[in-house]
């Protein structure tokens, strides 16, 4: 799958410069859509701690846990606790490329979660940066807080709901 927006740098009109393309095509902005969508479909709000996800939250409602990978899980639905306590509140996002390019008037961005379409000869530019460590997206997925951060008493920077 490859979601391109061309973006027309002349047009100053929001609502008409920007132009879904490839399998973005005939997509609109803030359809629901988008969240059955590969790439976007796996995005997963989660309490995350030393390094790894503690539990997933369930995304209509972050004060419950939710396994996505097995529904009879019997802690589905029991209480989260997004003060600190279990980890810090993020958004997991699954590895995907992108690139971003200018020709004449219109700016491409376009990502993608297929390997094939990124490589040494890149002719589209993709990149892997967000997801790099130590080397070329070496990292499966990147976490995003999903609170306004703020610094703690130990100077770690935080994601912590009502702070």
């Amino acid at each position: 799958m490859e979601y391109v927006l061309r973006i027309d740098e002349t047009n100053s009109n929001p609502n008409t410069s920007c132009v879904y393309m490839g399998d973005a095509e005939g997509m609109t902005k803030g359809s629901s859509n988008w969240d059955d969508m590969p790439i976007f479909e796996d995005i997963r709000p989660c309490v995350f701690k030393d390094g790894k996800v503690n539990y997933y939250l369930d995304p209509n409602d972050f004060t419950k846990k939710l396994n996505p990978f097995d529904a009879s899980d019997s802690s589905n639905g029991t209480s989260s606790n997004l003060t600190g306590t279990d980890g810090d509140v993020m958004i997991e996002i699954p590895k995907f490329a992108y690139s971003i390019t200018r020709e004449g008037q219109y700016l491409y961005v376009k990502i993608t979660n297929d390997e094939s379409l990124v490589g040494a000869e890149d002719e589209n530019n993709y990149t892997y940066d967000a997801f790099s460590r130590l080397a070329e997206g070496d990292l499966d997925h990147f976490y995003q807080g999903a609170f306004k951060g703020y610094i703690d008493n130990s100077g770690n920077l935080r994601s912590i709901a009502g702070v």
